[in-house]
């Protein structure tokens, strides 16, 4: 998961837009070795650490299986970027806390 930055529509364009897709790093791993049930659980806590990272101006979106999208209006490259890592290390904690067990 790493962010990419929109290209500017025009001269007139004041937005700024990023976004970012990926997928949330071997849940489907732990679903299969823990089981659907602990792989589903997995995918909540993932999704509320997601959205506990972000702004309410954000947009979270499950593309499916282990894989989200996020866009962050008006916000530049080096400031999303900051929110994926950060967002990146608390989902790897979580992968680590479940493989630990």
């Amino acid at each position: 998961m790493s962010p990419s930055q929109s290209e500017s529509t025009g001269p007139n364009d004041v937005l700024s837009r990023a976004g970012t897709a990926g997928d949330a790093g071997k849940v489907g791993h732990h679903a299969d070795t823990l089981g659907h049930h602990a792989g589903d659980s997995l995918l909540r806590r993932l999704a509320d650490t997601i959205r506990q990272d972000t702004r309410t101006t954000d947009i979270v979106a499950r593309l499916g299986g282990d894989e989200f999208i996020i866009l962050f209006p008006e916000t530049g490259f080096d400031t999303a970027r900051s929110a994926v890592e950060k967002i990146k290390d608390r989902l790897a904690e979580i992968i680590r806390s479940i493989a630990g067990r």
